[in-house]
This record gives C-alpha cells, structure tokens and sequence, in this order.
C-alpha cells in the first residue's frame, strides 16, 4: 500500500477459498521453516493492480503460497489473525510513524510473523527506523520483479533482508563531519528528523528513545553546531547531506 492513511472506501480483503471472520483472533507461534517447506503470505497494498503483479509474481515460485491480500491494515491485521501466515509483505510509502504503528498492529495479531517491506523510499534514516521498529527485510519497489522471490526465501528462513542497492548507502552513513565539526551516526539521524520538521515526541517514538534522551541529544547537537534555531539545523542538514536540496 502507498499509503494506508488514503481512504479505500469499504473495508476488503481478497481471500482464496475463504472470507475472513469479522472478530478477532489470536496469533500463535510458528515453528521456524526448512527450506522445502511451504511459505505462506499475506500481500499487503492499497492498490489493486499492484497487489495482482506481486500475487503473479510470487504464485510462479515454487514453495510460495498466497493465501490472502488486503487493501488496509484492518482487512490485513484481520486476515493475520485467520490465516497465520509466515510473511506479510507490505507494500506501502506511509512515514516511518505510520509504518510503526502498522508494525505494533502486526506484532500484536502474528507475534511471529514476520514483515517484509516494500517501499519506493531509500533513504538510509527510513530503512533503519523500519528495520528498527521490527520489518524483517526491506526491498524497494524498483526492484521487486528480482529481488522480491530471493528476500521472501529469505526472510522466511529467519533471517533478515536488506535490498543490495541500500548496503552501500547505510553502511555510508556513519558520523558525518562538515568544516571540522563531526556528529555522531546517532546526532546526525536526530538531525535531519528535526531538520524534516519532526517534534522531539515523534522522534523519540522514531527511534525508541526517551524524550529526555532526545532532548539531551538535540542540545548537544545545537552547541556542537553553534547554533539554537531549527532553520540553523536546516542548513547543516543540507550541508551534510541529508535532505533534497
């Protein structure tokens, strides 16, 4: 799903063989898979077409089954609940929040399900807030006819996925140093989401950090940057890299 938060209308979620009960259900827990094993998914999107090309995509594999799709998070935390999947891949641009809340709502339906991300969005800060907040693997969208089949594979095996073309860029982002004053890997995460006009509350959601925390951190990066505005924070963000220009 691009966004979970567009309007769809009626709630929907199409199964093959069987409607989903309106009432809630309880997660279990699966037993790790082998390799000859079948994997079962749930596709997640909110746009129909998409969801058709990646049910295609995925049913030509061998040991992959499709066993529900869903267009919003209710039909999909429903369909969880009933059928247990191993995977849900969820295709979605939502912000890192909403992508947090749809990860807590997952968790709380399949415990141990686990979550695969398909997203158009390849900055670094994103791809660690969502592996954070407990996606198992992360591929973007560009890429999903060849990597999607491997990272299902993958991730179905308990390990965790990360799409090749993002290696480089997160292994990249590391301290960052600009005339002489270097921030931290985690300073200089704070400050492009306060650069991106995030409060301290959202970020500290972001990261799974106190307030206070990020407060003390934000502090501390405004006296290494010698300055106490956020437009300042602006220009150092760019400066650094961190934003569009």
């Amino acid at each position: 799903m691009r966004s979970f938060r567009r309007p769809y209308g009626k709630r929907r979620t199409e199964i093959r063989g069987s409607r989903l009960p309106a009432g809630p259900g309880e997660g279990v827990n699966l037993p790790d898979l082998t390799e000859s094993e079948v994997t079962n998914l749930v596709i997640a999107s909110g746009h129909a077409a998409e969801r058709r090309g990646i049910v295609s995509l995925l049913e030509r594999e061998e040991g992959l089954e499709v066993v529900a799709e869903a267009a919003d998070i209710g039909s999909l935390v429903a369909a969880v609940r009933h059928h247990r999947p191993r995977i849900v891949l969820l295709d979605t641009d939502d912000d890192v929040l909403a992508v947090g809340r749809m990860m807590a709502a997952l968790r709380a339906a399949g415990p141990r399900v686990r979550v695969l991300l398909l997203s158009s969005d390849r900055s670094p800060g994103f791809v660690r807030h969502v592996m954070r907040a407990g996606a198992a693997g992360y591929v973007l969208r560009e890429a999903a006819i060849a990597e999607l089949p491997t990272a299902v594979r993958t991730v179905a095996m308990g390990r965790s996925y990360l799409d090749p073309q993002l290696g480089a860029e997160l292994a990249g982002e590391a301290d960052s140093s600009v005339n002489g004053v270097r921030l931290t890997g985690r300073e200089t995460e704070i400050l492009r989401l306060v650069a991106l006009g995030h409060t301290n509350a959202e970020i500290a959601e972001m990261l799974f950090l106190s307030v206070r925390t990020i407060d003390s951190h934000r502090a501390h990066i405004q006296r290494k940057l010698e300055t106490r505005t956020r437009a300042g924070l602006v220009r150092e963000a760019l400066a650094r890299g961190l934003l569009e220009a």
